[in-house]
């Protein structure tokens, strides 16, 4: 369906080229609404029957890209601008691209369809349609104050509320229980699933999560009705909006309607971006300990190939707001992860060649692979690692390395993968595909790529166990 990525990926840049030119200002606060329907009803005609269809948030990234090429191009023109617009920068419009109102006689863009002064707009709410106060003042809320609620016990009834918060999977929703306490809410996809229960099984810390089928038909007063009801209250109708964007009303709705959410454990803390870890980072709470942990996240990660976190195996920026630091539950907690299948044999073969440069890195010395971890972590959070720090993820690493190399060699890997397939499979009453089998051979492929990488000095160093293996490169214990 080639046209039909063309067409979403020329879809999302207009959008985004729209915001920038301030299209809201012509046509009114909900111009988007539409583009966000139509762009999601593409999307899943242009992924059905994928095994691993990509995420839409990578064709947002890529409409980023071209977004800033096509804004650099542009020359400022002089400014237009009413007493009641704040100053901003405008851009010239070509000749061609004009069209004449036959009804005004004034000029607009063509691709508009229409003479914005000649269309009526959407007319503001009156002030007695706002949010409630109560919800206006959610915002006003210190939630990163706010303890976390247990997973396993929330009670959704009657909350005390809300917060909407974008992001690239769909975004999450904070609800404040009546009870005391947060727990987040969040779209579910198997390969998500798969990778929380691996990270617990390896001992690496990320986000607990507990499946909730809330598309269930079962009756209003199990747990999933509860929760469905209080989703109904989470916002009010989009006509009701007042303050909230268009684009959050169209998440929150999507939301609303997903068969599968995951609870997941609020974590307080900082994201590893900006000031504020940067403040972190600098501070004493940031020991050893802390770059070691972030070194056992990124082996894990490299394990299922999740690419949005730290940039160890993957050309990419990262994504370091995927890492909660200073959080009472743990120095270092990765968020948002999930297993990436490579289907494609060579594609695969191919990553396993990466990954064999990672071990290399982790075991023999930092070079072009960690360089990128701390250029990212300069460029995020205005901190570059020393070499101490670079050696202490080089540690945690390939503990992690050696951790999944042992239980590969001993075929418990695969029992643990087996069972975690078959939770999976049974929490997504068997509809979960082939994503979880995708799953299972894509961390199997790689762990077998750990071995080899790890038992690339003979025979006899290939049968020791990996922690031998890792004394011998200096990096256990003390050192």
């Amino acid at each position: 369906e080639r046209g039909l990525w063309l067409d979403l990926l020329a879809t999302v840049v207009a959008k985004n080229l729209g915001r920038q030119v301030d299209l809201a200002g012509q046509l009114g606060q909900a111009w988007t609404l539409p583009i966000e329907q139509w762009t999601e009803a593409t999307y899943a005609s242009a992924t059905r029957g994928r095994k691993t269809p990509p995420p839409l948030v990578i064709l947002e990234r890529k409409a980023a890209v071209l977004v800033r090429r096509v804004l650099s191009g542009l020359k400022p023109s002089a400014p237009m601008q009413t007493a009641c617009q704040p100053p901003g920068r405008h851009f010239s419009v070509t000749r061609s691209c004009l069209a004449a109102c036959s009804a005004c006689g004034k000029s607009y863009s063509a691709r508009l369809g229409k003479c914005p002064a000649c269309t009526p707009p959407v007319r503001a709410l009156p002030e007695e349609a706002a949010e409630p106060a109560e919800r206006q003042d959610e915002e006003c809320v210190d939630w990163r104050g706010l303890p976390s609620a247990p997973i396993e016990e929330a009670a959704w009834e009657d909350p005390a509320g809300f917060l909407w918060r974008r992001g690239g999977s769909g975004g999450v929703l904070l609800v404040r229980l009546k009870a005391g306490g947060v727990v987040c809410l969040k779209k579910c996809a198997p390969t998500e699933l798969f990778a929380q229960r691996l990270s617990a099984a390896l001992g690496v810390r990320t986000a607990g999560m507990r499946l909730i089928r809330t598309g269930a038909q079962e009756g209003e007063e199990d747990e999933a009705g509860c929760l469905r009801r209080s989703l109904r209250s989470a916002f009010p109708p989009l006509r009701d909006l007042h303050r909230s964007t268009s684009d959050d009303a169209i998440a929150v709705r999507q939301f609303r309607n997903y068969e599968w959410l995951a609870a997941l454990e609020y974590l307080d803390g900082v994201g590893m971006m900006g000031p504020p870890a940067n403040q972190y980072l600098v501070g004493g709470d940031a020991d050893a300990s802390l770059w070691r942990d972030l070194g056992r996240l990124m082996g894990f990660d490299t394990l299922i190939n999740n690419f949005d976190r730290l940039p160890l195996a993957w050309k990419n920026d990262g994504n370091l707001e995927n890492i909660m630091l200073g959080s009472t539950a743990g120095r270092a907690i990765g968020i948002d992860q999930a297993v990436h299948p490579i289907t494609h044999p060579d594609g695969m073969e191919r990553y396993c060649d990466v990954v064999l440069h990672v071990v290399q890195e982790a075991r023999d010395g930092a070079g072009q692979r960690f360089a990128l971890v701390q250029q990212a972590t300069l460029i995020n959070t205005g901190i570059q690692p020393t070499a101490e720090q670079v050696d202490g993820m080089r540690q945690g690493c390939l503990e992690l390395v050696a951790q999944v190399a042992d239980l590969h060699a001993a075929g418990r890997l695969e029992e643990i993968l087996a069972g975690i397939q078959s939770e999976v499979s049974a929490a997504f009453a068997g509809r979960s595909g082939s994503d979880d089998t995708g799953a299972l051979e894509m961390v199997s492929k790689v762990a077998a790529a750990f071995h080899r990488a790890l038992g690339r000095g003979g025979p006899q160093a290939a049968n020791a166990p990996a922690s031998e293996r890792l004394d011998s490169a200096g990096l256990c214990g003390g050192s």
